[in-house]
């Protein structure tokens, strides 16, 4: 059965020209979906990326929005297609990156996916296969994520290719001042917004192809056998000591932040609150205290819990 839905998917391009056409044709082949269009904003490639756009465009006229722009990078081209004006006559809005491929269900398992009335602001996403070379890697999430607050959605990746999310959340992350987000990429932002106003849904399904190309760092390294035991104690306590370094007063920063940047009359209480405590976390004993026998701070990974634990109690979460 077709649901009929609209959905506006969202595609920022530059110089892709390789894997273009397939990732294009497996979006506009969704079954089971009512109407998409996709809308394709690019930041100033200087291949073959627009001529093969236009193309394409000239076998789906009426499916497809070419944008041809400056370069501004890959986020604020995301952030320049989620402010067309045209996107407020539809449903629901996805995001598409230029090289992957999309499973012919996609579409139609996500839209079925959201829990809520449409006044709440919601984002689905989905598991993805990770592939180089015709090769599987691997899924993208070995486990569900946790996505319990900004701690959680900012320790580990999440991917925009794999979001469908509501037109409702669209307006609030338009009023998010996204013009003036920096440091970030978009679907850092959009998991950031969502995660403090509204509600997040995963599906443990493996709906995109994510592509990795030969010249990107992929996978898990893992430490060779024959080393030391010694060794291996080493590179722990150095794991221990980069990390610690990495994520000092990170968290803060991010909770600062998105007190700054996304209206608190959006935010549901609950996520409003533990932003606030975060943002004086380092000077508020009574809160540290409260925060350390929290689950607020587990994020699913049982090192990143303690490396969390420790910052807290030193004062630099």
């Amino acid at each position: 059965m077709i649901n009929n839905n609209s959905i506006a998917i969202l595609m920022s391009t530059y110089n892709g020209d390789k894997f273009l056409e397939e990732q294009i044709i497996s979006i506009l082949r969704q079954r089971n979906t009512g109407k998409i269009h996709l809308f394709v904003r690019d930041d100033g490639s200087s291949d073959n990326t627009l001529k093969l756009l236009n193309q394409i465009k000239n076998r789906y006229n009426d499916k497809i929005t070419i944008i041809s722009g400056e370069n501004v990078g890959y986020a604020k081209s995301f952030f320049e297609l989620m402010k067309l004006p045209q996107l407020g006559a539809y449903d629901y809005i996805g995001l598409s990156d230029q090289d992957d491929t999309w499973k012919e269900n996609k579409l139609d398992i996500l839209t079925k996916s959201f829990k809520y009335s449409k006044d709440v602001p919601q984002l689905v996403f989905s598991n993805g296969i990770v592939v180089a070379k015709k090769k599987t890697m691997g899924k993208i999430y070995e486990v569900p994520p946790v996505t319990r607050n900004i701690i959680s959605v900012r320790y580990r990746a999440f991917y925009g290719m794999t979001f469908l999310f509501n037109r409702t959340l669209l307006n609030v992350i338009l009023e998010s001042n996204i013009d003036d987000i920096s440091g970030l990429g978009h679907d850092d932002w959009i998991m950031m917004v969502v995660v403090n106003v509204g509600e997040i849904i995963y599906v443990d399904q493996p709906l995109v192809n994510y592509r990795q190309h030969s010249n990107n760092a992929s996978g898990i390294k893992t430490s060779a056998k024959n080393k030391a035991d010694l060794s291996k104690i080493l590179q722990v306590i150095m794991d221990l000591k980069n990390r610690l370094k990495h994520w000092s007063l990170v968290n803060s920063s991010n909770a600062n932040y998105a007190l700054e940047h996304i209206d608190e009359e959006c935010m549901l209480d609950e996520q409003k609150d533990f932003l606030k405590n975060i943002s004086e976390v380092n000077k508020n004993l009574l809160v540290r205290i409260r925060l350390l026998y929290s689950k607020q701070l587990n994020v699913g990974s049982l090192a990143q819990n303690v490396i969390l634990k420790i910052l807290l109690i030193s004062k630099k979460i």
